[in-house]
């Protein structure tokens, strides 16, 4: 279960954070961003950013995502969403968030 989901825009980039309330079956997490917030969604994440808590447990975790490959001029908001994947493989995305460079 997600707690929070912020967005904050930064130098050259835009930071997200996210906490979980418990993480019970939860594999880990994929990010996406998009230029409006009905999409397209694009995954910025290479591989599943693991979970920081092992599987089970009653009790979540803090996150932090960085993203740097952001387009210089832009100065309009991306909108961004966290997906959690659990251990069968189910999915549940979370947002949009969104946020702009400073």
């Amino acid at each position: 279960e997600l707690s929070s989901f912020t967005a904050a825009g930064a130098k050259q980039s835009i930071v997200l954070n996210w906490a979980t309330a418990s993480e019970t079956n939860t594999l880990g997490f994929n990010v996406y961003r998009a230029v409006l917030p009905a999409g397209p969604r694009m995954k910025l994440n290479k591989q599943l950013i693991p979970t920081l808590v092992p599987p089970g447990s009653p009790f979540g975790a803090a996150y932090e995502y960085v993203d740097t490959n952001l387009p210089k001029a832009r100065r309009t908001p991306y909108y961004y969403w966290v997906e959690s994947v659990d251990i069968y493989g189910g999915k549940t995305l979370h947002g949009p968030v969104s946020a702009r460079m400073k």
